[in-house]
C-alpha cells in the first residue's frame, strides 16, 4: 500500500510540473479499488482490531465465547460462535451482531437459551427448520432446570445466522 501512494504522489507531482492529459485521479481511484477488491477476496486484507477478540471482520474465525465478552461481532465476514463452553453464572445476556456476513451459532442443549433474532433483508436459521427473513423472532432452547438461562440477543443485517443446538 505504501507503494501505491508512493507511486501516486509522483505521478501528481509529474502532472503538475509536465502538463500532459493524462486522468491521474481517475486511474488512482481505479487502482485503489481494484487493490482493495484484490485484498477482501485473497484473505490478506484481515483487519485486526486491537484487544477485539469478539469481533470477525474481511476473514472467517471460530469464536470461543468467555465471560470477558458480552457482544460478539461479525462484518463483511464469516464465523462460528461456540456458546457451549460459557459459564452461565458468569455471563448472562450475549449481543450477537452480523452486518454482511454470515454467522453459525452453537448453542448448548442443556443450558435453558431465550433468543430475540432481528433478521433485516438476511436469513436466520433455526433448529426446528424455520427461517426468518425480515422481522424479529424468539425461540427458547433447553428447559429451566436449575433457574438458569442465557439470553442472546441477535441482530442480522443483510447477513445469515444459523442456530445449531450441541450438547
Amino acid at each position: 500500500m505504501n507503494m501505491f501512494w508512493g507511486v501516486f504522489f509522483i505521478l501528481l507531482g509529474f502532472s503538475m510540473i509536465f502538463p500532459f492529459n493524462i486522468p491521474i485521479f481517475k486511474i488512482a481511484l481505479a487502482i485503489f479499488f481494484f487493490y482493495m477488491g484484490l485484498q477482501i477476496l485473497l484473505g490478506g486484507f484481515g483487519i485486526n482490531i486491537k484487544n477485539k477478540e469478539n469481533t470477525i471482520m474481511f476473514k472467517k474465525s471460530k469464536v470461543e465465547v468467555s465471560s470477558k465478552f458480552k457482544e460478539y461481532n461479525i462484518v463483511f465476514g464469516s464465523g462460528v460462535i461456540d456458546l457451549r463452553g460459557l459459564n452461565i453464572e458468569e455471563i448472562e445476556n450475549i449481543e450477537i451482531n452480523i452486518v454482511f456476513g454470515n454467522a453459525t451459532v452453537i448453542v448448548d442443549k442443556n443450558i435453558m437459551t431465550e433468543m430475540k433474532i432481528s433478521t433485516v433483508f438476511g436469513s436466520s436459521s433455526l433448529p426446528n427448520g424455520s427461517s426468518s427473513f425480515f422481522g424479529d423472532t424468539n425461540f427458547i432452547i433447553g428447559d429451566n432446570q436449575e433457574n438458569k438461562k442465557l439470553s442472546l440477543d441477535c441482530s442480522v443485517v443483510f447477513g445469515s445466522l444459523q442456530v445449531v443446538v450441541n450438547s
